[in-house]
């Protein structure tokens, strides 16, 4: 079709995250523990449980990437993403999001 795949799986993707983050009670309890963990954890959230979900979430978004970048290459290269943490935490905070956590923006990072 005229849309690339790899670009309609980032806008299902992000369409996910934002709702997810804006909308729902798991959203604002991501931001608290990005801001203030010992808050959150004194206010009887489980923090624990929160960052363990934000790192399967980020390992299944790292995988799904992987599997797009692996297909546009026609080979699976181990080397293929090297050097690209440094843009994407660059492109983050150019969005707005704070290295100190609690800031940001999902749409901001988009921007970026």
């Amino acid at each position: 079709g005229p849309v690339p795949v790899p670009v309609i799986l980032a806008a299902l993707i992000f369409v996910v995250a934002y709702v997810t983050l804006r909308f729902t009670t798991l959203g604002r309890y991501l931001y608290a523990v990005g801001a203030n963990e010992k808050a959150v954890r004194l206010s009887g959230v489980r923090s624990e449980r929160l960052k363990l979900f934000a790192f399967v979430v980020t390992g299944l978004c790292v995988g799904v990437a992987g599997m797009i970048l692996s297909s546009l290459m026609n080979a699976g290269q181990p080397t293929a993403g090297r050097g690209f943490e440094l843009t994407v935490i660059a492109a983050v905070i150019l969005g707005g999001t704070s290295l100190l956590g609690g800031r940001g923006s999902l749409f901001g990072t988009l921007l970026g």
